[in-house]
């Protein structure tokens, strides 16, 4: 607001996650502590290890997995997507409907939007919504995923898919 000279409040200019930052893109996207803290569960679930950035298109060209084909390179980048996307929308929430910053809330919605978007796209992607969640790392490198189930009186091993 404040480049199109729309006048607000001056508390109004700061970073709706952290409160006491200028917000600028490269800020609410990648400089944020509250988001680096985003971006590092995220990174957790897909075993990615990263150089922080403060430059959203470097931080958008180390989503890159080194050897991994064209696919999964692709589904990476869905990924990454997400995250901003869920970033940008929980901001818009704050600011326009009063909505209150949970944490959980976010990484729930980047799950969901990373998982269906890629689903659209890939028809190779078989992995349900729930498979997704609880091993988002294997998925996204298309990992046959292997459940443990109880079989009568022994436990045996069942492919899911």
């Amino acid at each position: 607001m404040m480049s199109r000279n729309i006048r607000v409040d001056e508390e109004n200019y700061n970073c709706k996650f952290c409160l006491n930052t200028l917000e600028t893109m490269e800020h609410l996207l990648v400089g944020c502590p509250m988001i680096t803290e985003v971006w590092n569960v995220c990174y957790g679930w897909i075993n990615l290890s990263v150089v922080p950035s403060r430059s959203i298109g470097d931080h958008f060209r180390q989503h890159n997995l080194v050897g991994a084909n064209r696919i999964r390179q692709i589904r990476l980048k869905f990924f990454w997507c997400a995250v901003v996307w869920m970033i940008w929308k929980t901001r818009n929430d704050i600011i326009f409907n009063n909505y209150e910053f949970h944490l959980q809330n976010l990484l729930q919605g980047v799950l969901f939007h990373s998982w269906s978007w890629i689903k659209v796209y890939d028809d190779s992607f078989f992995y349900f919504l729930s498979q997704w969640c609880l091993n988002t790392g294997a998925c996204l490198l298309g990992v046959r995923i292997v459940a443990w189930r109880e079989k009568g009186k022994r436990n045996d091993y069942k492919d899911i898919v």
